[in-house]
């Protein structure tokens, strides 16, 4: 017995019904909401790029800004002072733009975590902008030291800042709530966390949101 004709001969037994047809029905939704979900997984997004997209939505914004940030430190890498001093200039601008755009939405939750990533990435960039102007400039004096301790104590505040969420203010309910607009905001309602985390992490953006705990820890 399949388990559409199983679920019809329970309603049969409970209610006196018994609908084959949209116990099938169900089996073939929830199968199809599981293939989709391990295919986001598994393949690309469904979604044509549009760059009116990216810069009409906050997730648009917000992968906008991890190339931008992901340029600064090819950038870094390479030793391009140019090209690493422009898109790191203008990730640490993005990032303080989307830190506004959490205020405006009035998305608390959101604003403490990219409060913490805005620090993250400044330290970064200064870290970065010491190393690359001894290389563009080795006749000056040498800032790579200086910048490195400097940065070592910023992001040392971005972690605590962030740490400080899952201590003490999210287990104590110390942020207002936000509302269903402001929460929708930032959610990739498509994607769903995989099911061994999704009892702990039922979102993806809290999934997206701890992940920078571990990064700056890593950093």
């Amino acid at each position: 017995m399949n388990g559409a004709d199983l679920r019809g001969r329970i309603n049969h037994e409970q209610y006196g019904t018994f609908d084959k047809n949209e116990a099938a029905a169900k089996d073939t939704a929830q199968n199809s909401q599981k293939t989709a979900l391990f295919a986001a997984w598994t393949s690309p997004p469904r979604e044509q790029w549009s760059l009116s997209w990216n810069f009409a939505s906050i997730k648009g914004l917000e992968w906008f800004h991890l190339y931008l940030w992901m340029a600064k430190d090819l950038s870094w890498t390479q030793d391009w002072y140019i090209g690493g001093m422009f898109f790191g200039t203008a990730a640490v601008v993005m990032s303080g733009y989307l830190v506004f755009q959490t205020f405006l939405l009035k998305n608390y939750v959101e604003a403490w975590h990219y409060i913490g990533q805005f620090f993250w990435l400044m330290s970064n960039y200064w870290w970065m902008w010491g190393e690359i102007h001894d290389w563009e400039y080795p006749e000056e004096p040498e800032t790579k030291h200086d910048h490195t301790h400097q940065a070592r104590v910023i992001m040392g505040c971005a972690f605590c800042w962030v740490l400080a969420y899952y201590a003490v203010i999210k287990p104590f309910k110390l942020l207002p709530a936000n509302s269903d607009e402001a929460t929708t905001a930032y959610e990739l309602t498509e994607i769903e966390p995989h099911s061994f985390v999704a009892p702990i992490i039922p979102t993806w953006r809290q999934y997206e949101n701890l992940h920078i705990l571990f990064w700056l820890g890593k950093d």
